[in-house]
């Protein structure tokens, strides 16, 4: 039976040092299984993130050195 639900894939640090190519991949690998979508919601803490091209969605939530980090990631995690 196909999926019919994407798997909902987060990324975080989506404008970090070799997240592209990590998310390049993670489109590659989507395309020649087809055997379940995928959504992939980067995260980072700036707006300009390059990673967050190759996203289908994005989210700019404070540095991980912020007091609200963990519970901003939580509250994503749960909306998604």
């Amino acid at each position: 039976m196909p999926y019919t639900r994407p798997l909902r894939i987060m990324v975080t640090g989506a404008g970090a040092p070799g997240a592209w190519g990590i998310l390049r991949a993670l489109r590659k690998g989507a395309h020649q299984d087809n055997k379940r979508p995928v959504c992939v919601i980067g995260v980072d803490m700036r707006q300009d993130a390059s990673g967050f091209t190759l996203c289908d969605r994005s989210q700019v939530i404070p540095p991980a050195s912020h007091p609200d980090f963990l519970e901003r990631l939580r509250a994503l995690c749960e909306r998604e």
